[in-house]
């Protein structure tokens, strides 16, 4: 398996947070009645947020619609027939459609109908076909763009 935390920095669209400590995500796993996934866990301690290609995945040590605890209680409310055991990973912001996760590491895509499929095996696979189109970000060398007058 592919190691997620390794991918998230290895992208030049990669922006994160501060880790928290184990502390931190039992206190979540513990609010909310569930347990991460190893990859989830791993993310969190090392980033506690981060985004990449368009992505903002939830996380901890934050407040407000990114946090994993406030995020995943409010889609809840709006989605009775998810899982009690997953917990949001990403809001897509579309239709309320959403990104889950379980504790063995399964993604899953939510639907405003109610419904949802498994998608991806991990989050690693989720980024993944983003990866190979990563875009060079380069900064414009000086005077390229600009002409001195």
């Amino acid at each position: 398996m592919r190691n997620f935390v390794d991918q998230l920095s290895k992208s030049k669209s990669f922006h994160s947070g501060k880790g928290v400590t184990q502390d931190v995500v039992e206190a979540a796993e513990e609010e909310l009645n569930l347990m991460f996934s190893d990859e989830y866990k791993k993310y969190v301690l090392m980033y506690g947020k981060a985004s990449i290609y368009g992505h903002e995945f939830t996380g901890l040590g934050i407040k407000g619609p990114l946090n994993v605890v406030e995020a995943t209680k409010y889609q809840r409310s709006k989605n009775p027939n998810i899982p009690g055991d997953y917990y949001i990973v990403e809001e897509l912001h579309i239709d309320d459609m959403a990104i889950w996760q379980n504790r063995s590491g399964e993604v899953f895509q939510s639907y405003g109908d109610g419904t949802y499929e498994k998608m991806f095996d991990s989050l690693s696979d989720l980024i993944e076909e983003d990866m190979e189109d990563d875009p060079v970000i380069e900064k414009p060398k000086k005077g390229l763009f600009f002409r001195k007058k």
